[in-house]
């Protein structure tokens, strides 16, 4: 055919319907207002349409354009809408309502069964003459036997509002601003979901997060540290571990393995060179304990004393001066405090195992008796005096071998 070389008046009705996109040009052409554009072969950019049927028409070309050599200009195009065209001779008449409009020569329209491409314009709607000219009313884009769809291969630019009343097919979606979505919504069904109605999210997978966490400021996790708040009550059905242990808003002072009533409470326990006595101490929550202090017996003074602090397994954490064999034992009926020789950070809630260590039989070590034994493990251990080293923690509690112990 030969090519459209000026403007066509142009004839519209039902511009309510007309949609509008941006397509980029091919290089070097001229596009003319009311001309038919179609895509170029790589459905990529679009040419001034022609009778050659492996064309698609994209619509009618809304301005005249000049595009230039390694173009990236668009031309604005129209469809959706009711556009009248001039026909060929004889090739559309009256009963060919409602059947499909092709290019013909010279940008002409034609019945799509007189004419030998299948470069389809429109469906026809009405046949009229303007000025003199036989032509037809034809809606662009929509064929017989279809909705009003349209195809798009290249880029696509709507600067106002899309409205999709079926449903949208997309190989993938990038949204650089503000996305709404007024009904349920869910990938792959039910991997995640969110339901419009309660705003309730399930994810059926793993949700990593690298930012903070916060809802609404009364449960917080800090992404750096994994600190967590929780301003109100958490409900534990199952067991907990912790491996950094508990620290309180307010640290505590000291730490009993059984209360003290009277400075004689207990058994008067005679110590044997050699022989450790042994209790587990309950701490409760995370505590820095500087001191080991026992309850001295009925007769204090010229013996020297020692203590240790060992974990659940008897493993030797900390320990006072063994210099010199220890420290000479305290007065008799007091608490004696056997400083540690380094501060030892002991982890909360967790049993440990305290033992006071004697060289001599002089003094006296006040010892938790039967009626006392409830929750404790008590008992005696073989130990070279003053050389520290792992212990087998009592299993059950002997009375009278158990000390008084308090940490500080």
């Amino acid at each position: 055919m030969a090519a459209l070389t000026a403007n066509r008046p142009r004839h519209t009705r039902n511009d309510h319907l007309k949609r509008t996109i941006e397509i980029t040009g091919v290089d070097s052409d001229e596009f003319y207002s009311g001309g038919l554009i179609s895509w170029s072969a790589s459905a990529a950019t679009v040419v001034m349409s022609s009778d050659t049927a492996s064309e698609r028409i994209a619509g009618v070309c809304a301005e005249r354009f000049s595009t230039g050599s390694s173009n990236t200009k668009k031309i604005l195009i129209e469809w959706g809408h009711e556009e009248w065209f001039p026909v060929a001779a004889s090739s559309i008449v009256t009963g060919d309502e409602g059947t499909d409009a092709v290019v013909a020569d010279d940008q002409t329209l034609g019945e799509v069964a007189d004419e030998s491409n299948d470069v389809i314009v429109g469906k026809i709607v009405e046949l009229e003459t303007i000025n003199g000219t036989a032509g037809a009313w034809v809606v662009v884009g929509l064929q017989t036997g279809t909705t009003d769809e349209q195809t798009i291969n290249g880029d696509l630019s709507i600067t106002g509002t899309l409205g999709v009343t079926g449903t949208t097919t997309a190989a993938a979606i990038n949204a650089s601003g503000a996305v709404g979505v007024d009904g349920d919504f869910d990938v792959a069904t039910s991997k995640f979901t969110v339901a419009s109605a309660s705003g309730n999210t399930l994810v059926a997978g793993t949700l990593d997060s690298t930012g903070d966490f916060d809802v609404n400021s009364v449960f917080t996790v800090a992404a750096a540290s994994g600190d967590t708040v929780i301003s109100g009550t958490a409900a534990v059905t199952g067991a907990t571990t912790t491996t950094g242990g508990i620290t309180q808003a307010v640290a505590m002072t000291g730490i009993i393995n059984t209360h003290i009533t009277v400075a004689t409470t207990g058994t008067d326990k005679t110590p044997a060179d050699g022989t450790q006595w042994v209790t587990s101490i309950f701490v409760p929550a995370n505590f820095t304990c500087t001191n080991i202090e026992f309850l001295v017996g009925s007769v204090g003074g010229t013996d020297r004393v020692y203590g240790v602090i060992y974990d659940a397994a008897g493993t030797n954490l900390a320990n006072s001066d063994l210099t010199s064999d220890g420290i000479v034992c305290g007065t008799a009926a007091q608490v004696m405090q056997l400083p540690l020789t380094a501060t030892q950070a002991l982890t909360g809630p967790a049993t440990y195992y305290v033992g006071i260590s004697a060289k001599g039989t002089t003094c006296r070590i006040r010892t938790m008796p039967v009626y006392l034994g409830g929750g404790h493990f008590a008992g005696d251990v073989a130990q070279t005096h003053a050389t520290v080293g792992a212990i087998t923690p009592p299993p059950s509690f002997t009375a009278d071998e158990g000390p008084f112990i308090i940490l500080t």
